[in-house]
């Protein structure tokens, strides 16, 4: 295999890093292959098995069948993964920046020696644990090439394989077990052969860690990769590319061939001549053009492979010497695979426990969700804030002038929470005469889950009134057509918000009035953007928080803070008084990162989100999206939603809702009503709504029908599967718009695309 990016190197061999190590390697991989003697094993034996709290004992034909008629052995027929669930970092950057001022400090103590301050720095737990952590994401990246090439195919890769869980002898007592059966672990780490002589040997004899195993099948072939990950301590305010040294490259070279040698002595069952074997080692982050010759670097997978993996998705298999049309697995080859996975990863390992069952992934990213949001959002620390917001927020007091807010941010950013907060402040802090009304409102029809929500919020013992927009404009007796927008159905909000404050005052002479609005739609409303001049009086407290989502596309949105717009800009310009503190929320945490990364980029291709330093900051990252297009006929819903169902089978009590346009034609909404009806009834059991009524609320997983809006989208918190149609001639120009942006989506693999399998069933009933 030729790489041109790297040819004009011509490093020759002698000057190639471990160059002998790794031709020394490839052929002990052939000998033992060559000279292994495959033997039978006693499946009817017994083996120890993990039973929740307890074990039992099962025979290893047992284990193997228990496996094969799993929901996991089906998931590895079109490709999985063990661990299932990952935790990205989310404080890289202030991670980053603790340790820059670490190293510069030590600089300065040590009057500029920078091997002095490299040498101390290297011994910082801070240092450490950043180091670990950036080698973590490293090995994350090459995870999601390595899966994005190999969807579609029976197999399965296992990440941080510890020998030691596969086989415990400590906590199972499966090495023995296992040998009594003919599997023969090699105790490869065993400091004392003396003493553990007569296979005594402990755990830790066994131990040792494989980056990657990735196992597949062609043919009758169960072929095996095996992939070490290295990167070397890259320092953040180094000058050059730290290099791999020889100590770095042999000590990979040697946890490979441990991980053949362990691989091989599960599957002594399985001949050689249907086992294909290839080991790779992998510097992802570093140029290697120059540290090996053209003999080695095949089994190279350098910072240049990963960036011809961006650039064509065909890549990695090459690479990896897997075939692009992989011939079909025969029975055998399903056995073989059957055979090793089984052993790997069934009921009588501990590898990765808790992370392998397919319930296991939303299961961790519901939980970790749930802790993510509860430990940014404590009422004591705020660390959805930067500094400067926390400072704020943990004053808001009686002698502060600040005492109107208005809160901007991405979706999922707090921009509810925080105000909510700010409300308990005020409250906490008020020594005025007059009693509280507290007033929640939003911009929003009908009965909103968000109005729901506020209706559970817990205050002191105050008047609380929780109204739609459209109640309190009626109620104070203001007509609605004189703040009209001409020839749109929305508000001119500034001076209406303005209106409502004045007759507030007006009416409720006697109350202090906190008036908090939420899910102001103002991009999109050519009267809706220039608060500059909006000045509530002394005795209102006003919070307003603003969506950023517009009702149109085709704009750069932008906030100001009473400054010009920018040109080719749609621009909310905000209160300009004295009295207002804008909040620009910046951290978003209550999405997944992939809901988060697709909604970003689809909002920013059709121009209908807000631009602004949005970052992510949740450690899950959640399943990508998936899309389902069904053009124009609304009798292909029902089977694109039962093709769908399969990404929630799994799911433990996971809380769901199907959001759809309310522009969708009434045989359209008939079909998803029937959806939402009990199973008994031939439904789904879903709750089923008009998305304008989840504005500003959010749910495990969304479902999504209709021609496309992003803020139905930004509603899912870990899993958001979305059925696009068009069925109006209005819908056109939006179902247009979304098709293309997530068809760009798809090219960038921030969504997954399926197309609709429609069952003969289905096409004889619409015949």
């Amino acid at each position: 295999m030729a790489f041109s990016k790297m040819s004009r190197f011509e490093i020759k061999e002698e000057k190639c890093l471990c160059h002998q190590e790794r031709n020394d390697l490839e052929q002990k991989i052939r000998k033992i292959l060559a000279e292994r003697k495959v033997h039978p094993i006693e499946t009817e034996r017994d083996v120890n098995v993990s039973c929740g709290p307890n074990s039992e004992k099962w025979t290893l034909k047992k284990v193997q069948e228990i496996y094969q008629n799993s929901k996991e052995w089906r998931k590895v027929q079109i490709f999985s993964c063990i661990p299932n669930f990952e935790k990205r970092d989310v404080n890289l950057k202030y991670q980053e920046n603790v340790i820059c001022k670490k190293y510069d400090e030590l600089l300065h103590s040590n009057n500029e020696d920078i091997a002095i301050a490299e040498k101390e720095i290297q011994k910082d737990p801070d240092f450490k644990r950043f180091e670990s952590i950036l080698t973590n994401e490293t090995e994350l990246v090459l995870k999601e090439h390595i899966v994005e090439a190999m969807s579609g195919t029976p197999g399965l890769l296992l990440r941080s394989v510890q020998t030691d869980k596969v086989a415990s002898q400590s906590k199972m007592g499966n090495h023995s077990a296992l040998s009594d059966l003919g599997i023969e672990i090699p105790p490869y780490n065993c400091k004392n052969a003396e003493k553990c002589a007569g296979n005594n040997h402990k755990d830790e004899c066994y131990r040792s860690e494989n980056d990657f195993i990735l196992l597949y099948v062609e043919g009758n072939n169960l072929c095996i990769r095996f992939v070490e990950v290295k990167r070397p301590n890259t320092t953040p305010w180094a000058k050059q590319e730290k290099k791999p040294g020889e100590k770095m490259t042999k000590y990979c070279l040697i946890q490979l061939e441990k991980g053949v040698k362990f691989m091989l002595s599960l599957i002594p069952d399985i001949p050689s001549s249907n086992i294909d074997i290839k080991a790779f080692s992998a510097f992802p982050e570093t140029s290697c053009a120059d540290l090996f010759c053209q003999a080695c670097q095949p089994s190279i997978i350098s910072k240049e492979d990963v960036e011809q993996m961006k650039l064509d998705s065909t890549y990695l298999r090459k690479k990896l010497s897997i075939s692009q049309d992989i011939e079909l697995p025969s029975s055998s080859g399903l056995d073989f695979l059957l055979a090793a996975i089984s052993r790997l990863a069934g009921k009588a390992s501990l590898l990765h426990t808790g992370y392998r069952d397919l319930s296991d992934a939303f299961t961790q990213e519901k939980q970790t969700m749930r802790q993510s949001i509860e430990r940014l959002e404590n009422k004591k620390t705020f660390w959805y804030l930067n500094a400067e917001q926390r400072d704020l927020l943990l004053n808001v007091n009686k002698s502060s002038l600040l005492r109107n807010f208005c809160f901007v941010g991405g979706s999922g950013t707090g921009k509810t929470q925080m105000a909510l907060q700010v409300i308990r402040k005020l409250l906490d802090n008020y020594e005025g005469q007059k009693p509280i009304k507290l007033i929640m409102s939003s911009v929003q029809f009908g009965y909103p889950e968000l109005r729901k929500y506020f209706e559970k919020q817990k205050f002191k013992d105050i008047e609380i009134e929780i109204v739609s927009l459209g109640t309190i404009v009626t109620n104070l007796h203001i007509i609605k057509e004189d703040y009209y927008v001409p020839g749109k159905k929305m508000y001119k909000m500034p001076v209406l918000i303005d209106e409502i404050c004045k007759r507030f005052e007006n009416v409720h002479t006697d109350e202090h009035i906190i008036f908090f609005l939420d899910e102001i739609l103002t991009f999109g409303n050519p009267e809706g953007l220039d608060w500059r001049n909006l000045k509530p009086g002394p005795s209102i407290n006003l919070l307003l928080a603003f969506s950023p989502v517009s009702l149109e596309k085709g704009t750069k949105l932008m906030v100001s803070k009473g400054k010009d717009p920018e040109d080719a800009a749609e621009c909310l310009l905000l209160p300009t008084d004295a009295s207002f503190h804008v909040q620009e929320l910046c951290l978003r945490y209550r999405n997944s990162r992939s809901i988060q990364k697709l909604t970003s980029f689809v909002g920013l291709k059709i121009g209908k989100y807000l631009t602004s330093d949005e970052e992510p900051a949740t450690c899950v990252d959640g399943e990508k999206p998936v899309w389902i297009d069904i053009a124009e006929d609304e009798a292909n819903i029902k089977p694109a939603l039962e093709q769908l169902k399969k990404y929630i089978e799994n799911d433990k009590r996971s809380e769901m809702v199907l959001l759809y346009d309310r522009f969708i034609s009434d045989a359209s909404k008939e079909i998803l009503n029937d959806i939402g009806k009990p199973r008994t009834q031939g439904g789904f059991g879903w709750k089923v709504m008009e998305e304008r009524l989840f504005h500003g609320h959010e749910c495990d997983t969304v479902i999504y029908v209709g021609s496309g809006h992003l803020e139905a989208f930004t509603r899912a918190k870990l899993k958001l599967l979305i059925v696009t149609f068009s069925e109006k001639l209005e819908d056109k120009q939006w179902y247009n718009a979304y098709q293309s942006a997530l068809s760009s989506a798809v090219q960038e693999k921030l969504i997954k695309k399926e197309v609709l399998v429609i069952k003969q069933e289905v096409l004889a009933a619409t015949e």
